[in-house]
């Protein structure tokens, strides 16, 4: 009877352990990451003007074509884009005399929106002018608004 006793709590402690992976399994869903690939090899045409940081989803080539052009070597082409299956977002700091990164922490879905946290590096003073950006190719599947996040 003890050995009945004792298999019967060993089975109420196994399933209550089990209900606990299930509730932190859903919290997770939550904040689910996103898959997405850095395009790279564009850089922004001269044409677009922007004073002030500009965070955008773009789902045309049309509209990307606007803003990027491709930036073609002997040893690295573009990312390729097809733009019936994946969309781009894109982050384009203002033109100036610096040296700034714009790296992508992470893209994840957060309450049925699509949060992209990003992070901008700012370092020293150059000769030149420069107009940075950052891209990434995103899947149709993942689709929604999207904010854009500011890390420090």
């Amino acid at each position: 009877m003890f050995v009945i006793l004792a298999l019967g709590l060993f089975a109420c402690e196994s399933k209550s352990s089990s209900e606990n992976k299930d509730v932190s399994t859903n919290e997770k869903s939550t904040m689910q990451d996103i898959p997405y690939e850095e395009a790279k090899n564009y850089f922004v045409k001269n044409t677009y003007e922007n004073e002030n940081l500009v965070t955008l989803k773009l789902t045309t080539s049309d509209e990307f074509n606007r803003i990027f052009g491709m930036a073609t070597t002997m040893s690295e082409r573009p990312t390729p884009l097809d733009f019936s299956k994946e969309y781009v977002l894109a982050i384009i700091a203002p033109v100036n005399n610096k040296s700034v990164s714009i790296s992508i922490n992470n893209l994840q879905v957060e309450d049925k929106s699509l949060v992209l946290k990003y992070a901008i590096n700012e370092g020293e003073e150059q000769s030149s002018k420069m107009h940075p950006a950052s891209l990434i190719v995103v899947g149709n599947q993942y689709s929604g608004t999207v904010l854009f996040e500011q890390e420090d």
